[in-house]
């Protein structure tokens, strides 16, 4: 099967028929291309054809009667013409702008130009009619591409490609270990990074920055923006107890109140071990404060100035998308009136951080227990857990 339009039938020679090993090509008016060596047979041809002639250099039309030789010259028209074998007309062909180079690619890559490649002489070779007709006398070219055209294998080959891919998708066994071994490395993947991160940025919460952060660069936004605030590190099943100034609070606002990092330790059990004691010493190096993730302990009050509808809630969140649980108790400066609450920490990518109070996920304190709990003294003690 030919195909026209592609750089390997266009450079071909039009006599020959074989590609040129150097250029240029020559073009006749109606772009049918001719190597050297054919446009100088070409050009005998021609010669032999029409011979030179001398015409008259006062009227170009006296061909006889000549007396005296000067007064002629030879006929321009003939020198370097040719006549097109295809369509039969004479002149001086023109010179292509195909060089040697691209020529030699396309000998030695026929593909350029095409999605796949294919040999250029395929269809001598292998004998292929594409005029061979079907339904009724109509011309199918595509139906000589056969599997091994277009895949340049055996067709035994391919059968047992498909095949093999065939078996290995009905075996269930061996699918559900590849899940498995997939989800496995993506739980590795998910370990080593810490913890899973969006690429979408969210306002800041703590007034009055409001800046808009990514959550990759969250935690040094805390650290260099507001290093006022202060950071702990708590190992996870602690508690954490810190002093609250519940000056702070205002309506419709969200201000930080402590920037929490939680750490697992690397525990070795050495006792049970029946290894040497350099073994264990080897081992007890590695009991290590491996990071988990950021906390950070926030303080919203509620948008009703009312005093019997006002309250004040005490929350938190993290840009991880992994699920944690919080203990969080508000009490007095002796511990004889305390509020506690045992929810799930927020993980919300919205900016909207006054809506908290719906999800249920914080310590809700109202006004009037907020004052009961002051009673004692201004100094609040705020004791967080993180499970």
């Amino acid at each position: 099967m030919e195909y026209p339009t592609h750089w390997a039938t266009m450079v071909k020679c039009s006599l020959c028929g074989v590609i040129p090993e150097s250029a240029p090509l020559y073009q006749c008016p109606f772009q049918h291309q001719y190597c050297f060596s054919c446009i100088n047979e070409l050009r005998k041809n021609y010669r032999a054809t029409f011979p030179t002639q001398f015409v008259c250099i006062c009227c170009s039309h006296c061909h006889h009667n000549i007396l005296v030789i000067g007064f002629f010259q030879p006929q321009e028209t003939s020198r370097g013409g040719s006549t097109c074998v295809i369509c039969k007309i004479s002149g001086v062909f023109a010179q292509s702008k195909i060089n040697t180079d691209f020529l030699n690619k396309i000998k030695h890559k026929p593909g350029i130009g095409r999605p796949y490649r294919y040999n250029t002489n395929l269809i001598h070779s292998r004998g292929y009619n594409t005029s061979r007709g079907h339904n009724n006398g109509t011309v199918r070219p595509e139906d000589d591409i056969t599997v091994e055209r277009l895949f340049q294998l055996p067709a035994e080959e391919i059968r047992r490609i498909l095949s093999r891919r065939h078996d290995s998708s009905l075996r269930p066994s061996d699918s559900g270990m590849v899940l498995e071994a997939t989800q496995s490395k993506l739980c590795a993947m998910q370990n080593q990074n810490g913890f899973s991160i969006s690429k979408t940025p969210i306002k800041c919460p703590h007034n009055p920055c409001n800046r808009m952060v990514t959550l990759s660069s969250f935690v040094t936004h805390f650290k260099h923006e507001h290093a006022d605030i202060p950071r702990y590190n708590v190992e996870r099943g602690k508690e954490l107890c810190m002093p609250c100034d519940v000056s702070v609070v205002e309506h419709n606002q969200s201000h930080c109140l402590a920037m929490i990092t939680v750490y697992e330790i690397n525990k070795i059990d050495v006792n049970k071990s029946r290894s040497s004691q350099s073994v264990i010493k080897t081992c007890s190096k590695f009991c290590q404060q491996v990071p988990i993730n950021s906390f950070w302990l926030m303080v919203t009050g509620s948008a009703e100035r009312r005093p019997h509808c006002s309250y004040a809630i005490y929350w938190l969140f993290t840009i991880s998308d992994e699920n944690y649980q919080s203990t969080i108790e508000l009490s007095s400066k002796k511990d004889s009136v305390s509020l506690s609450t045992f929810c799930s920490i927020n993980k919300n990518k919205c900016d909207n951080f006054l809506n908290i109070a719906e999800n249920l996920n914080c310590l809700i304190v109202s006004r009037a227990s907020l004052g009961a709990v002051l009673k004692e003294g201004a100094a609040v003690n705020l004791r967080v857990t993180i499970h």
